[in-house]
């Protein structure tokens, strides 16, 4: 339900708020903390998970995967307080717009290793999950921003 529901209402608010102009250059860093920051993120936690509770290791990545993007929406709002440099709230800013595609990618395939769908738990099925929500929500963006 958070991830249909109430994680896309939460992204076009935040994506109306953002430069996209100012983030361009900057483009490299930020897929980088969105999709490498991420992946190492879930790895982290699910093997410290599976190291001290009796689940599996692929259920502990799972949930690493459910908790390493958590929102920034309280640190963007202090930066902007103290005056902290703009590049680094338009990084912030942009790794939290994107980083939920490269989360939501990593369950997929984690999911379907779960499930007993082995043909769908690969690393290429996870890349092409991560391309096509990324293109998917560049399409929709333009063509609602023309409409």
């Amino acid at each position: 339900a958070y991830l249909w529901l109430f994680l896309p209402p939460l992204l076009f608010q935040a994506a109306l708020s953002v430069d996209v102009r100012s983030m361009a250059p900057d483009a490299a860093p930020i897929l980088m903390l969105a999709i490498v920051a991420v992946v190492v993120a879930t790895g982290v936690i699910g093997l410290a998970a599976a190291a001290v509770t009796p689940f599996g290791i692929v259920t502990c990545l799972l949930l690493g995967a459910m908790i390493a993007t958590t929102d920034p929406s309280a640190v963007i709002a202090v930066f902007r307080d103290v005056g902290a440099p703009a590049r680094l709230i338009r990084l912030v800013e942009g790794e939290a717009l994107l980083n939920d595609a490269a989360a939501i990618a990593i369950m997929g395939v984690l999911l379907a290793m779960l499930t007993g769908h082995g043909g769908d738990a690969s690393i290429g099925t996870g890349l092409r999950e991560l391309a096509k929500g990324f293109s998917g929500g560049v399409v929709f963006g333009l063509t609602a921003g023309r409409i």
